[in-house]
């Protein structure tokens, strides 16, 4: 089932070919300073609006995929309402994420007298980075079709999890390794080999998203009253 709703959401690109451009050359927009190298400061404002636009997008690029497969379009003032209605409620969820990365990481760090620059904090907080991706793996739909609250969308997610597990087994657990693998096999520091890696990563992703998106509004989890920023 998995594999079929990757490929439904990639099936969604034909109709919806705004939706991979938009998160392609927003993540280029963004990332600008860390491919730029010795020049990184001059492209740090220039890309800040894009990266803090990015936030709400998270939810956006879901809600685009409901409205291709509803027979709905999105024009660039949807894109632009639904992605700041979204801002804050992904903000707190991001929030909510890094203290947990904190409460786990800075106790490890005082223990082992390690520093921020030692391989111990690097790989703890790669291994926390794909474990909180698998925990999330419903949270971020929940929060973009079925609540705006982060604690509740955290809630749903992980029980989402525990009732439909094994059957979803590959949706909670194929996107983060996938993407993590990639990550390690293929790591340029800066430049045009950067933005390669950071657009196709993006695009994969986007493509997981889909197929995470279709399992999880099958399972019709009912929505809070406008919980949808463009739901009038």
């Amino acid at each position: 089932m998995f594999f079929t709703d990757f490929q439904y959401a990639l099936n969604t690109w034909r109709r919806s070919p705004w939706l991979p451009l938009t998160s392609a050359v927003l993540i280029v927009l963004a990332d600008l300073p860390s491919a730029a190298g010795h020049t990184a400061w001059f492209w740090i404002l220039p890309s800040l609006p894009f990266a803090v636009f990015g936030v709400g997008y998270v939810g956006t690029e879901r809600l685009w995929y409901r409205r291709a497969w509803n027979v709905q379009g999105m024009t660039p003032e949807d894109v632009w309402r639904a992605s700041w209605g979204y801002f804050g409620r992904y903000v707190r969820l991001g929030l909510i994420g890094l203290v947990g990365i904190a409460v786990i990481e800075l106790p490890v760090l005082v223990i082992s007298h390690a520093s921020w620059t030692s391989p111990i904090f690097s790989i703890l907080l790669v291994v926390l980075a794909v474990v909180l991706d698998v925990l999330a793996t419903f949270v971020t739909p929940a929060l973009a079709y079925t609540t705006r609250s982060a604690f509740r969308a955290i809630s749903i997610g992980l029980s989402t999890v525990r009732q439909t597990w094994p059957e979803s087994a590959l949706y909670v657990l194929c996107p983060p390794l996938a993407l993590a693998v990639l990550l390690r096999l293929f790591n340029p520091e800066h430049g045009l080999p950067l933005l390669a890696q950071d657009t196709s990563t993006t695009l994969l992703n986007l493509a997981f998203k889909g197929a995470v998106a279709a399992y999880y509004l099958r399972l019709a989890i009912p929505a809070e009253d406008k919980a949808i920023p463009l739901t009038k």
